[in-house]
C-alpha cells in the first residue's frame, strides 16, 4: 500500500510523516477490498507512528444472514 500525508505547510508526502502525533486523525481508505486493506494499514500505522487505527464498516458487513428477496 502507499500512504500519503500532508505536512503542516501543505506539502504532500509519500510516507506517515504528516500525521500528527496527538489528537484526532481521520483516515480514509479506497477500500476496493471489502477493507481487507486495514489490518496492513494498521500494522503499518502502528509499527511506524504507535498510533492504532479503529475500522468502521458498514452493519451489512457484520450480518450473518443477507436478505436477496425481502418479504
Amino acid at each position: 500500500p502507499v500512504f500519503l500525508s500532508t505536512l503542516d505547510n501543505g506539502t504532500v508526502v509519500r510516507s506517515l510523516a504528516g500525521i500528527p502525533s496527538e489528537g484526532p486523525v481521520l483516515y480514509v481508505g479506497n477500500h476496493m477490498l471489502l477493507g481487507t486493506e486495514l489490518r496492513p494499514a494498521a500494522i503499518h500505522f502502528l509499527k511506524e507512528r504507535n498510533i492504532l487505527l479503529r475500522g468502521l464498516a458498514h452493519p451489512v458487513m457484520f450480518c450473518q444472514e443477507i436478505r436477496l428477496n425481502a418479504s
